[in-house]
């Protein structure tokens, strides 16, 4: 089952009116870890069947590069980042703008997340089986389900049209639930029938009443997370909390949503479309035609972080990856070219 299977249901219809010039241009999210991960898996194959010949330190050298370049790209891309100024809808263009404004609903009704009851245009619930094979921790999707309404995005000054599903980087916020109970028969019954539970306030609009199962039900912890990256392990449980020997195994409850009641900051390109809503000009959310830069940042402070406005942290993680990407790319380029003397 998929995880965001109606995320489209908040498009409006005016996203078809995207110039054709926006539809080439391909989103991008420069905070992300799918490049260490092919580079880790690569090393691990050249190190074990290749490292006693000629393309192992070639390999290094490569690597190396490419890992200089690419912090060097990615230290443009965050000066760029840093240094726009706030914009508004009614003047943005198809360059990088930053927009600060809230969601709201078009043409209908806004959402009730079921467990938290917070006024939203999209929620996602997931249950996940968190458990423990050999050395590694697993995350295992179960159920869920989600729910979208036609939104749109506006500062005051006008409206803006987003297409979250091909959005990279979506902050949301996010709520953990661990389900309590000591006999396996016991979790099977009572994750069943909370999951029952929540469906029927999802189909009424309403928030859940678990206050019956209020006993089974631990909440653990608020969160700001991208909704459009995997749930890891580390969404769920402390890691530290595993180490120190407490008891993190179980079932647990996903719920995530993009709320109504606050700010979020738009950053990317926009595009006009000629419409028009109440004299204010509609425009559409595309990738900015320079750095492929799309996203939206939760204004507010992560709950559960102490590094401040979320998009203050997205900027201190690109540059850490800048700082990773530079260091890391050194190392192994020096290794490289150190062994390629030896041959």
């Amino acid at each position: 089952m998929k995880r965001l299977a109606n995320i489209s249901a908040t498009l409006t219809e005016y996203h078809k009116y995207i110039p054709s010039y926006a539809t080439n241009i391909k989103a991008k999210n420069y905070v992300n870890v799918t490049l260490y991960a092919i580079l880790l898996t690569l090393f691990y194959i050249f190190f074990r069947l290749l490292r006693d010949t000629l393309v192992f330190p070639i390999f290094l050298v490569i690597t190396g590069s490419i890992l200089i370049i690419v912090g060097f790209r990615n230290y443009t891309i965050y000066n760029y980042l840093a240094n726009t100024p706030f914009s508004n809808i009614r003047i943005a263009t198809y360059g990088l703008n930053k927009i600060k404004g809230r969601f709201v609903t078009h043409n209908n009704q806004p959402l009730i997340s079921p467990i938290s009851g917070k006024k939203c245009v999209y929620y996602s619930i997931s249950l996940w089986h968190v458990y423990r094979a050999g050395k590694r921790w697993i995350a295992k999707f179960l159920d869920g389900f989600d729910a979208g309404v036609p939104t749109l995005f506006t500062d005051g000054t006008g409206f803006l049209a987003i297409d979250l599903e091909k959005m990279p980087y979506i902050e949301v916020r996010a709520n953990v639930i661990k389900v309590k109970t000591l006999m396996q028969q016991d979790k099977n019954r009572i994750v069943n029938e909370i999951m029952s539970y929540i469906r029927q306030a999802a189909k009424n609009n309403t928030q859940a009443n678990l206050l019956n199962l209020a006993n089974y039900l631990e909440f653990k912890e608020s969160r700001i997370r991208n909704l459009k990256e995997e749930v890891m392990v580390g969404d769920l449980i402390k890691y530290m909390d595993a180490y120190l020997g407490l008891y993190v195994e179980g079932f647990y409850l996903l719920e995530e949503y993009i709320p109504l009641e606050e700010n979020y900051i738009f950053v990317g390109g926009v595009a006009n479309t000629g419409k028009t809503i109440n004299v204010k000009s509609v425009k559409v959310a595309v990738p900015d035609i320079s750095t492929g830069i799309l996203s939206l940042f939760l204004e507010g402070k992560d709950i559960a972080s102490s590094l401040g406005p979320s998009m203050w942290g997205y900027k201190f993680n690109l540059l850490l990856f800048i700082v990773i990407h530079i260091l890391l790319g050194f190392i192994l380029l020096v290794i490289g070219l150190l062994r390629l003397l030896v041959f």
